[in-house]
């Protein structure tokens, strides 16, 4: 968007040049992308110390904010790239379908994280895939808050590990859309406290299988399943890091059982029934004590039931 080029045309300026100058002052510190974009933007570059080494100015840049109703395509890696100063990024765009493209980067790569963030402001409704590493980079997002990914399909190998205080993931709760997790794709999650997955059918982990998806999801205090009951074993590994505790559980597990979510309750023991939330309808389970079992309706489960007396 803008260069300050040196008298021979060929080298940029260097930042002690550029504020010698003054002109370091008039780079803008907010980037707003225009609403009327119809397709995801490339790059906004902001040289930072990792790509100095060609005497690259240092962009002051503090804010992005994409506010883009039409833009469609895939978020790429790089999106926001060796912007060091920034600490607010809005990003609202439900006609994107792709969050990254598998490389080994994810979409942004920033010194301070982006803690002025939250992904509560964001909409990335029409996402359906979020690739390998997308938000995976050198440092860690210290954006906190809910990611809503509702029509997301497919999550792959560290899609999340970098997102180390997002407190909220709502994933595939549109037709529970979601079908698969990639190894290793919550590894660095440790401030999440809710966990929403709308899925039918649920593929976990690859090469390094379900064990390593959720490593480290320590901080879970509510999982809701709208959809119909997934097996043990997978519910195992969602709930891998979760303390197990004899009679007050840390974690509450919100479901339905018209979904046959029962098939995983196991009795209460005296020691529970008297700290019991209220609706629980059991604990998971015998072999891990681990959560609470809630009543919690969903739109998924079955309407109703016919009764023929002859």
């Amino acid at each position: 968007m803008a260069i300050w080029p040196k008298a021979d045309g060929i080298t940029f300026p260097t930042t002690p040049e550029l504020q010698a100058s003054g002109d370091l002052n008039l780079m803008p510190t907010r980037l707003t992308l225009p609403e009327t974009l119809k397709w995801w933007p490339g790059e906004i570059q902001n040289y930072d110390s990792w790509d100095n080494v060609a005497g690259y100015p240092h962009w002051p840049i503090e804010e992005v904010i994409a506010i883009c109703p039409e833009a469609t395509g895939t978020i790429i890696p790089f999106t926001v790239g060796g912007c060091c100063y920034l600490k607010r990024l809005v990003i609202r765009a439900p006609k994107v379908t792709g969050f990254g493209n598998g490389s080994q980067w994810g979409f942004a790569w920033t010194g301070s994280g982006m803690s002025s963030s939250n992904f509560d402001d964001w909409d990335l409704s029409g996402v359906t895939n979020v690739s390998d590493n997308a938000f995976h980079g050198a440092t860690d997002y210290l954006i906190p808050g809910t990611l809503r990914l509702q029509n997301v399909m497919t999550v792959g190998t560290n899609a999340f590990s970098r997102l180390t205080k997002v407190t909220g993931l709502v994933l595939g709760t549109n037709g529970l859309s979601l079908t698969s997790i990639g190894d290793t794709a919550f590894k660095r999650t440790t401030s999440l406290k809710a966990l929403t997955l709308g899925t039918r059918r649920l593929t976990l982990g690859s090469m390094l299988g379900a064990a390593s998806v959720f490593t480290g999801v320590s901080a879970l205090t509510e999982v809701h399943f709208p959809g119909p009951v997934l097996s043990a074993e997978q519910v195992d590994a969602i709930l891998q890091a979760v303390p197990e505790q004899s009679g007050a559980k840390q974690t509450t597990i919100y479901a339905s059982p018209m979904n046959f979510w029962g098939r995983l309750a196991a009795g209460l023991t005296d020691e529970e029934s008297a700290v019991k939330p209220s609706n629980c309808f059991g604990v998971y389970r015998a072999g891990a004590r681990k959560a609470w079992l809630v009543v919690e309706r969903s739109p998924f489960e079955p309407k109703g039931t016919i009764v023929l007396v002859r």
